[in-house]
Formats: structure tokens, sequence, C-alpha cells
């Protein structure tokens, strides 16, 4: 009896190791059940726990010029397939994080430790990005709204706020700029950002409607002109919006050269072909006219929304991605289209947020563009020609976390956002790995 109760406990035991050790495999590989919809089942107490359990709380990466610490901060009963949510240095001391479900977190960088806010924005379905008037204490939020008959809008609001201890009050909410309604509607698909540069704002926006063909769709919002969708809005003081750039499929970075006009966008490509562009004022980026990406499987009937889509028919099914012939029912062929100033060909990047790096705490990483990502869980730095308008060569730094925002701090550190619960705290170890200093 006793022989067979020591097997049952040895059982377990072995059986234990061998599930921990899948779990670590599965997180770093993006296996299931990581990276699948069961993580909207699971309670966030679970997944809290699950992902405290098995992340790294401090760990080094090697870069061509440094080895990088990462310090790993849990963000208590974090929604693990988060779809936005944004940080902000808001002072000195403290990172403000509200999450996609508007609950607000603030960060501080001395103590190294989160707070809970007792209030947060209950208005929307979705907050997709922040930014911060630290002199003004102004917040304004980007979120979504969405309505019956599975509809929904973009809105840009403005906040006054308060800064009180461990407390973040706000009050005087009014509606900056708020898009038309799309028809259908999918929150959870595409990014928006915002930037303020002066006294104007810009807003990316995606155009959040099911993945059919690639992102193909017969409404091909991006291209046109009468549409809020797809695109970067400019909307100034007296809050006039016009459209500053169009052809965008799913915008999910926007950031420009801190005191310039020089703005940076990032867009997903359909399968690969993630661009980094350089936005300048009435250019056409493309979607879905032109894509350094290649199609899903076209005729796939998971997403088709109970519709026939005839305008399909005329894609060739072999092609890696159909020519502007092919789609002459959206796109001109007499017009001119943008080119990134750099396009990742490969699959399952889901290129994120960046920064413009202007400071010396990573003094050998000054100027470049750093750029976080979602599939592939890196950052990637980005050396910019001496016109800030292309990328002479690139380096990917392997994080291995889902990085939904990242944040130059004041100091030269980074700060970043992970989709799994976490903010990393990134700074120099000390140690510089290269000889070779740029001229």
């Amino acid at each position: 009896m006793k022989k067979k109760k020591y097997k049952i406990i040895i059982s377990i035991i072995v059986l234990s190791i061998i599930l921990f050790g899948y779990a670590l495999y599965a997180k770093n590989k993006r296996l299931w059940p990581f990276g699948s919809s069961i993580g909207y089942l699971l309670p966030n107490e679970a997944k809290t726990f699950i992902y405290g359990l098995l992340e790294d709380k401090n760990k080094e990466i090697q870069t061509y010029y440094y080895n990088l610490k990462l310090s790993y901060y849990q963000i208590p009963e974090s929604n693990f397939l988060t779809t936005g949510g944004a940080i902000k240095q808001i002072d000195k001391k403290k990172i403000l994080h509200v999450n996609e479900n508007g609950e607000i977190y603030l960060f501080d960088l001395i103590e190294k430790k989160l707070f809970k806010n007792k209030d947060k924005f209950n208005e929307f379905n979705n907050v997709r990005d922040i930014e911060i008037n630290k002199k003004d204490k102004k917040l304004y939020i980007v979120a979504i709204k969405e309505y019956e008959q599975n509809c929904g809008s973009i809105y840009l609001i403005k906040y006054d706020y308060e800064l009180i201890n461990n407390s973040f009050k706000f009050y005087n909410n009014e509606t900056i700029w708020e898009s038309e309604k799309n028809c259908p509607f999918r929150s959870k698909i595409s990014g928006s950002r915002v930037i303020k540069i002066k006294d104007d704002f810009y807003v990316s926006t995606g155009i959040f409607m099911g993945p059919i063909f690639s992102g193909i769709r017969p409404e091909n919002f991006s291209q046109k002109i009468e549409s809020s969708f797809g695109k970067i809005i400019k909307i100034n003081k007296k809050k006039e919006a016009t459209i500053f750039a169009t052809g965008f499929r799913n915008p999910q970075g926007l950031f420009n050269i801190p005191n310039t006009n020089i703005i940076f966008g990032t867009d997903h490509g359909p399968n690969g072909g993630d661009e980094v562009n350089l936005i300048k004022k009435f250019n056409n980026y493309g979607w879905p006219c032109i894509s350094y990406g290649k199609l899903y499987t076209k005729f796939s009937n998971k997403y088709n929304e109970g519709r026939d889509f005839p305008h399909i028919k005329k894609i060739d099914e072999n092609v890696i991605y159909p020519t502007i012939k092919e789609l002459e029912d959206y796109c001109d062929q007499n017009k001119e289209y943008t080119d990134p100033i750099y396009t990742l060909s490969k699959e399952k990047i889901g290129i994120s947020q960046g920064i413009y790096y202007d400071k010396t705490h990573l003094k050998l990483f000054k100027d470049n563009l750093i750029v976080s990502s979602l599939s592939g869980r890196s950052l990637f730095r980005f050396v910019l020609d001496k016109n800030k308008s292309k990328v002479i060569s690139s380096e990917q730094i392997y994080i291995g976390n889902r990085i939904r925002d990242i944040e130059l701090l004041e100091d030269g550190r980074l700060f970043a956002l992970t989709d799994n619960g976490f903010l990393i705290y990134i700074e120099n170890n000390n140690k510089e790995l290269s000889d070779f200093k740029p001229g």
C-alpha cells in the first residue's frame, strides 16, 4: 500500500515537472494555450498567477552595443490577451498606465512599485492610447465606443488631471474629435494612436474590420477620402479635422522626433510586410493597392460574415499579392503610392509602437528609432540617414514578450508594456560590447 502511495506521489511530481516545463516552452513559443482565445475564458486572477509563476523577474539581453538589464513588474489582475492600453511618463517619478478596460495604474520609478487607482475610465469599450501635456496637466485618450448592430466609433477625449501622491484624479472631460460610425466594427482588430505636436493632434486609425481576404475589404475605407478609417487624421486647436495621410491597414505605432514635425508610423501588412513609414502630408501609403506582404488563404470562409464577396473572384488565388490591375475596383493605377522606409517581410512580426531615441543613457542608440513588436516579441533598432528619411541598417533585439507600447523616459531608460500583464524597465547594464563607434 505504501509503495502504491509513493508511486502516486512520484507520478504527480513528475507530471508537475513535465507540465511546468511545457508551460515555459509554450509561453516562449506562443503555443497552446498561450496565444489562443482560451485566455478570454480564464479569470484575470488565474492569468496573473500563471504568468507570475512563469515570467522572469529579471534578465539580461545582449545587443550589438550593450547588455541591457530588463526588470519585470507584474500588473495585478491583468488581461493577458490585451488589444490596447498605453503608458506615459507623467513626471520624473511616475509612469501612468491606462489598460484597455480603462483601469488606471501608477508605477513609482523610485520605489519600483505599482499602485492601482481607485477611479477608472468607464465610458469606453477599449482604450487604445494616451498622450500627456505635463505642463498644463492635460490627458488625451484615444478610445473605442461600440454600439448596437455591430457598429463602433473612435474618440479623442481630453481630461484635466491632478496627481496627488499615488492617486490620479481626472475631470472636465471634453470630446476633441470623433469618427463616424463604422459597420461592421471589430474593436480588437486594428490599432489607433495619438500624438500632439504644438497645437495639433494626429490620430491614426485602422480599418477595424474582420480580416476577410487579408483585409482587402469591399468597403475599402483606407482609400475612400470620405472615410476616417485607414487614415491619419489631423485635428487643430479649433477641433477641425482633416485627413493628413491615407492608405493604412492596421497602424499600431505613431511617434515623432521631439520638437519637430517629422512623424513616423508603423502599419501591419497582411501576412508579413509590416511597415515603418515616414508620414508626410497628403501621402497615400497604399493599402490595399500595394503591399510587401502576402495573402492569407484567400477563399477561407472563417471570417466571411455570412456575405458573398464577388470582388475577390478577380484575384488570382496563386499570387503572393494581387496587382493594382486585379484591384482596379478599389485602386487607381495613376495614383502615386508612398513606399515605406523599411519593410519587415518576415511573417508574424506585428510591429507596434516606437520612439525616437535622443538621450545619452544608451548613447550609441542616439538618433535611432526603437520600435516594439507583438508577435515578433522583439525590439527593432533602426539607424537613419542624416536626413532622417531612410533606414540604413537595423538590429533585432529579442525580448521574449509581446510589447504593446514603449516609452522613452526622461533619463534615457526605456519602459515597455507587454500583452501578458507586465511592465518592463530597460536599462544599460554598464557593459558596452562593441569597440566600433559610429562616425
